[in-house]
């Protein structure tokens, strides 16, 4: 337990010692990131009043504009759209089974802080 105490006490000093950022070297603290396009890919899982659960793909993109900020917080914009399918099968039914395509599309605001 002693080690452990010692190696804590040095962990705090050597963290004490390390010059921390100056606040003021960050004029501009998202200038790099105000341009974003996110391309993601997943699987859907469907629960529809079929007995059998499908599973199947979907993908969305999406874009993203951050106005450039001198304080911690930004705002921006976003837009995003995707698509997929949505399948499933029973036998008790007329159609044994089903695949369904799906579209998205939708804008927003962001706020982060």
């Amino acid at each position: 337990m002693r080690k452990f105490y010692l190696a804590f006490v040095l962990f705090v000093i050597f963290q004490l010692l390390i010059y921390p950022q100056d606040k003021t070297t960050q004029l501009n603290t998202n200038a790099l990131s105000t341009w974003s396009l996110l391309i993601e890919s997943g699987i859907t899982l469907s629960q529809t009043d079929y007995n059998g659960t499908g599973t199947d793909i979907l993908g969305r993109f999406s874009f993203e504009y951050k106005f450039p900020s001198t304080t911690k917080s930004s705002f921006g914009y976003k837009f995003w759209g995707g698509g997929g399918y949505i399948a499933g099968s029973d036998d008790s039914k007329l159609i044994k089974t089903f695949r369904t395509g799906f579209n998205t599309i939708g804008a927003g605001m962001i706020y982060g802080l």
